[in-house]
C-alpha cells in the first residue's frame, strides 16, 4: 500500500513546518527527493488485506521507525525485511531512519519538480485533506 510518493515542494514545505526535524523531515531549501519524483512511502498487506506489522506506524518520528531498531518485535522486523528485500529487488534504496521510505540510487541528482495534480478520489474512499 503506497502511502505517499510525488510531493510538491509546497507540502513539503508544510511538513518542514509542523516537524522541521532534519532527521524526519528534509528541509524544503535542500528538497525531498518526494518532490523529485523519486521516492515512495509504502508498506505490504497480507492475502486479506491486512497492513502487517511493521512494529511502529507509518509516519512514526521515532527511533522504532527506524529500519532496524532493537525494540521492534521480531515479527515485525521480518515484515520490515520482507519490504527491504521486495524494494531493493526492485532497484530502490532504503534510509536508515524510516522503514517505510524507499528511493532510486543517485535520488538527489534528480531536478526538484515544481508539478501540481489535482487528485481524484474513488467514491467511498478516506483521504487526508
Amino acid at each position: 500500500m503506497i502511502y505517499d510518493a510525488y510531493r510538491p515542494q509546497q507540502a513539503q514545505a508544510m511538513l518542514w513546518q509542523t516537524c522541521p526535524d532534519p532527521q524526519y523531515v528534509v528541509d524544503v531549501t535542500v528538497g525531498s527527493n518526494h518532490s523529485r519524483g523519486t521516492a515512495i512511502d509504502l508498506t505490504l498487506r497480507d492475502e486479506h488485506g491486512n497492513i502487517l506489522d511493521m512494529g511502529a506506524e507509518f509516519d512514526e518520528m521515532h527511533e522504532r521507525s527506524h529500519a532496524y531498531h532493537p525494540s521492534v518485535p521480531p515479527a515485525a522486523q521480518r515484515n520490515r525485511l520482507l519490504l527491504n528485500a521486495i524494494m531493493t529487488g526492485g532497484g530502490f534504496v532504503g534510509i536508515p531512519s524510516e522503514w517505510w521510505h524507499f528511493e532510486l540510487p543517485q535520488a538527489a541528482s534528480y531536478p526538484l519538480l515544481a508539478d501540481q495534480f489535482t487528485c481524484f478520489i474513488s467514491p467511498g474512499t478516506q483521504h487526508a485533506s
